[in-house]
């Protein structure tokens, strides 16, 4: 069986191109664990629901729960480089270490 890995890191930023430069970095990650034969959960690609947020709106709680629904039955997390900025990324680090995960810091 492939390893699951979760792409954890800093999406918010101070302006728009530094956000899409955060989705871009995640969703690299998340390209490498392919190649590299890992199944990713990449949280980077959520900007889609974003975008349906006017028609069916999803609240920060729900976003959350679905996120920490994925973390919870992966192998390892990735932490993506500036992760420490991202309140996101410190919840998610916590939960991967209480479940015992493997860390791994790119």
């Amino acid at each position: 069986m492939n390893k699951r890995v979760y792409i954890a890191g800093k999406y918010d930023d101070d302006n728009v191109m530094a956000v899409l430069e955060n989705i871009r970095a995640g969703i690299l990650a998340a390209v490498d664990a392919l190649h590299k034969g890992y199944v990713p959960f990449c949280p980077f690609l959520d900007f889609l629901f974003i975008l349906l947020n006017g028609q069916k709106p999803l609240s920060a709680k729900a976003m959350r729960r679905y996120s920490l629904g994925w973390l919870r039955v992966c192998d390892e997390i990735w932490l993506l480089p500036s992760w420490e900025q991202s309140a996101g990324a410190n919840v998610e680090l916590a939960e991967a270490k209480r479940l015992g995960l493997k860390v791994v810091y790119l």
